[in-house]
């Protein structure tokens, strides 16, 4: 018996001193990390996104919403969503059309047509 207890007590130190080696640093397991398919956003605001499926999605955590206004800001809005006004970005969400960011130059030049049209007849 007394031949058994050293050699348990060597294997016992040989497998702590394995799982010691193998655990992470305690500055990998602090490590703060998120993903976000950046493909699949639509547009974001504050309290999260809409993805291209029209489905809405909250932002994990600040610092992800923060990453991503930082990196797109032609498609970020510093508001939450149910304060847009936007037509373009509502009619999106409703499924009336393909693209919220369709050119709206467009309907701009019509409604400058219209006032000088009206201002024609005027005279």
């Amino acid at each position: 018996m007394k031949k058994l207890t050293p050699g348990l007590l060597v294997a016992a130190a040989l497998c702590a001193a394995g799982m010691i080696a193998t655990a992470p640093p305690a500055a990998a397991r602090s490590h703060i990390d998120f993903s976000i398919t950046l493909g699949d956003v639509g547009f974001a605001y504050d309290d999260g996104y809409y993805d291209r499926h029209r489905r809405w999605h909250r932002w994990r955590n600040h610092e992800e919403r923060d990453w991503y206004r930082d990196h797109h800001r032609d498609s970020y809005f510093e508001m939450r969503r149910d304060e847009d006004r936007d037509s373009y970005r509502r009619d999106w969400r409703r499924g009336r059309r393909e693209d919220w960011r369709e050119d709206r130059r467009e309907d701009r030049r019509d409604d400058r047509r219209d006032d000088r049209d009206d201002h024609h007849y005027d005279h």
